[in-house]
């Protein structure tokens, strides 16, 4: 039996993907720095482990035996009271160096196939920029989650140069799922998602990824179908419009909602005081300002050159097929 261990099995992309390779028949060992919200099985390991304390996670991995790791437990902007650049830092790349360093030591490194991070399309700085975004584009992020993802990449790639490491990275777009829609309210809903709202003329587009299109690929990579060593955007095929999401949110019932019309220039001078009041978090408002009235967009050309990535879910097969009102659950990815 194959051995997965996935880290940040608790958020809504490792649940998922420990439910999918249990039902495939693997063996998962999971690892989050919280409780476990599964009971052990003769599929399912729990370790509550911090990936930030380097020793624990050196003698963790020091001999343990598996085949493939899939790392997705990482700060986000919304999951932790302290935003920090420092905290970015601390869990997005030391956390991550400390995993794999601690892979590269490991006596049974002889049987390790492969490793996944979920990096982030953040590391481009794309939402200050025009035109559809690859992976052979300039990398310069403007946030402290872009910065830290860039960084762990980084050194990533390097281990893949010096040791031969077996590594996949996929940038992802902004993740939903029936029941984390907050990647989405963010850009059309105010006021307790209360009132639509809409910035100039709503025509903005943007690169969303359904949770199911994740698994899929994940699935395609540990069944060796995608090359390691390789980046590659993981977005799904159709880009939507702000107008596109405000009118799937009225399919969900909200028809009867009015709309806010809000031009951008509002928008700027807003962004621009309370970058005033706030400081240390102007680069993070830079970016929401960019999220808001500009294209962000991402190419998913080289991932369907070099392994035929064809994304099946989208918006509508994934959310609207049930028609009913779902609430978001406020996790992390």
């Amino acid at each position: 039996m194959k051995k997965i261990v996935i880290t940040g099995v608790n958020g809504i992309i490792g649940s998922e993907l420990s439910r999918r390779f249990i039902d495939k028949g693997y063996y998962i060992i999971g690892i989050d720095r919280t409780e476990s919200r599964r009971e052990d099985s003769g599929q399912f390991k729990y370790v509550k482990l911090d990936i930030t304390d380097k020793n624990k996670v050196g003698q963790f991995f020091s001999d343990l035996i598996f085949d493939y790791l899939i790392h997705c437990a990482a700060l986000v902007h919304k999951n932790s009271p302290d935003l920090s650049f420092n905290n970015f830092m601390k869990i997005n790349f030391k956390g991550t160096k400390n995993i794999f360093d601690s892979v590269v030591k490991n006596k049974n490194i002889s049987g390790f196939r492969g490793a996944i991070f979920f990096s982030t399309i953040e590391v481009y700085g794309g939402e200050g920029r025009d035109g559809v975004i690859s992976e052979d584009d300039e990398y310069r992020p403007i946030t402290f989650y872009g910065k830290s993802k860039l960084a762990a990449e980084k050194y990533l790639l390097k281990l893949n140069r010096e040791y031969k490491l077996p590594i996949t990275i996929f940038r992802l777009t902004p993740v939903y799922t029936e029941s984390f829609l907050r990647n989405v309210k963010i850009r059309i809903l105010i006021g307790g998602d209360k009132f639509f709202y809409r910035v100039g003329n709503g025509e903005q587009r943007i690169s969303l990824c359904s949770r199911n299109n994740v698994i899929d690929v994940v699935e395609m990579c540990i069944e060796g179908k995608v090359p390691f060593g390789e980046a590659f955007n993981i977005t799904d095929d159709k880009v939507y419009s702000f107008n596109d999401l405000s009118n799937y949110f009225r399919e969900l019932g909200r028809g009867n909602r009015i709309t806010i019309k809000i031009p951008k220039c509002i928008v700027y001078l807003g962004i621009k005081l309370v970058s005033l009041i706030f400081s240390g978090r102007k680069e993070r408002l830079l970016s929401i300002y960019y999220k808001l009235t500009k294209d962000n967009i991402y190419s998913i050309e080289k991932a369907k050159k070099y392994f035929g990535y064809n994304p099946k879910w989208n918006f509508e097969n994934t959310i609207l097929k049930d028609r009913k009102i779902f609430e978001d659950d406020k996790k992390g990815i």
